[in-house]
């Protein structure tokens, strides 16, 4: 095998596409960029100053509701923009509020939020509420996180996909996207560096939090500039170019929105959707139930704004440098055993190192220095499970899509993706934030016991599932999506 023909399977981009897929590159690199590192302030804020149990209180009554009415807005927008003047608009939305809360919240947050001693008075008389008061008595973090969150659900999952598909032919994407995901990765790693030395300078400073913040803003600003400029680039060197874009039919573009109420019915009523809507549920309450309380693991080990940031750095660069070789190992997984192994990889990952990651947490009070080894066992959770998530989850996925009818494959897929992942993650943080209201004055390790059980019943029904959809494709054979090796290898 020659080095060109190792080169092409690598990177199978021909030669006058480069200025196209490059582009692409870029754009995707700067948005993920940007939430890496607006994720991991916005998990800084709030977990030194709030506590990890706020998280779920944000998620559930803030994000939710933010992300629904922001989904109505960009309809309604595509009836009357083009999508360019969309895409700038959200991009300047999210860019002016980033200023404003790195240059005057931010820097005045004594003077704009409620004292402790007012929130403990609120709390003191609603107690089954202080989750939430707390939420409201430092609003400016609160916005913050629901900010970032949009963003990835706005700028990354919808506007640069939709771009994406729009520009990108079907044997185009087989091409691209593959190496598209490999290369976001490092813009993971690069802003767990750009953490990493930012909050390592200017340490004798009295503004030091505030110069930290305001420096990675200042990236943000540099990374969004870059996004719409790369943009602004495809528009007019790409989209001009016949030979990169052919024309597709506009009816593909606008004609494909659904309503809230449709998605339901839609999940409802076809049984291929509800087992693909079941696995993308079981994935994201798992998740919930392991990423809080790590995270109220690393306030303990590291309890100020600038070691948990620091953490976070060092975190994203592993992240990120531990996603792609498993990323090219899952594809080899799915293909040398199968459609079962590989779908089954991903539970089996995060069941084993989530049963010892709870058992540091729940022997912790008992035997000192415990808590360090569950925030590495926690953060190799973390790792592992998004990383075969991104390699064999999505893949086993969107394989079960196959066998389904057009409406279904189109429609069905935009339904999961706007209903099922959505509420998947609000009903984590629902059970979790319904625990704290009922019992206000317990934390997680409180409540550490219960939830490993819950956990634990998550993936037994997880892994029971999966089974079920093995036997369901497998017993009609031609209705067969579960793959096994032999017809992998064709």
């Amino acid at each position: 095998m020659s080095l060109l023909s190792v080169w092409r399977a690598i990177c199978p981009i021909q030669r006058h596409e480069v200025k196209k897929f490059l582009s692409l590159a870029v754009l995707m690199f700067s948005v993920v960029y940007n939430y890496s590192l607006l994720d991991g302030v916005r998990d800084t804020l709030i977990v030194t100053s709030m506590g990890a149990e706020a998280l779920n209180v944000m998620d559930f009554y803030g994000v939710l509701p933010a992300v629904f009415i922001l989904m109505l807005v960009y309809i309604k927008m595509t009836d009357y923009l083009k999508r360019q003047t969309i895409f700038y608009t959200f991009s300047l939305f999210f860019l002016g509020f980033y200023i404003l809360f790195a240059f005057f919240l931010y820097p005045n947050q004594d003077r704009i939020h409620l004292d402790t001693a007012q929130v403990a008075h609120y709390v003191s008389l609603f107690p089954y509420f202080k989750w939430q008061l707390i939420a409201l008595g430092k609003w400016s973090f609160t916005c913050f996180y629901i900010m970032t969150e949009l963003w990835c659900a706005m700028m990354l999952n919808l506007l640069f996909w939709e771009f994406a598909n729009h520009i990108t032919h079907a044997k185009e994407a087989l091409r691209y996207y593959p190496l598209l995901g490999f290369l976001s990765n490092w813009a993971v790693v690069l802003s767990g560096y750009t953490l990493s030395i930012i909050s390592h300078t200017d340490t004798h400073k009295i503004d030091h939090n505030d110069h930290i913040m305001q420096t990675i803003i200042l990236c943000v600003i540099l990374a969004c500039i870059a996004a719409m400029s790369t943009y602004a680039w495809i528009g007019r060197y790409i989209l001009t170019d016949a030979t990169l874009c052919a024309p597709k039919k506009e009816t593909e573009t606008h004609s494909t929105h659904q309503s809230l109420w449709q998605s339901i019915q839609m999940l409802i009523t076809s049984k291929q959707l509800r087992w693909i809507a079941y696995l993308v549920f079981f994935y994201g309450i798992a998740s919930s139930f392991v990423e809080a309380p790590w995270k109220a693991a690393i306030k303990e080990a590291y309890p100020t704004e600038i070691a948990y940031t620091q953490f976070v750095g060092a975190f994203l660069k592993w992240k990120g440098l531990t996603l792609m070789p498993v990323m090219l190992l899952g594809s080899v997984v799915i293909h040398r055993f199968g459609w079962f192994i590989g779908a089954m990889t991903t539970p089996a990952v995060i069941l084993i190192t989530g049963i010892i990651f709870y058992a540091f947490i729940i022997l912790h009070p008992f035997v000192g220095g415990l808590v360090s080894l569950a925030v590495m066992v926690g953060s190799a959770q973390i790792i592992l499970s998004k990383a075969t998530k991104y390699s064999m989850f999505d893949a086993t996925k969107e394989m079960l899509y196959i066998p389904l009818s057009q409406t279904l494959r189109t429609q069905g897929k935009s339904a999961i993706d706007m209903v099922g992942s959505r509420f998947s993650r609000s009903a984590g943080a629902f059970f979790q934030s319904a625990i704290f209201m009922c019992f206000p004055m317990l934390t997680y390790q409180d409540i550490i016991v219960y939830l490993a059980g819950i956990f634990l019943l998550i993936m037994i029904a997880w892994i029971a599932t999966l089974g079920k959809i093995h036997r369901e494709y497998t017993q009609d054979t031609s209705k067969c999506v579960v793959y096994s090796k032999a017809d992998l290898a064709r």
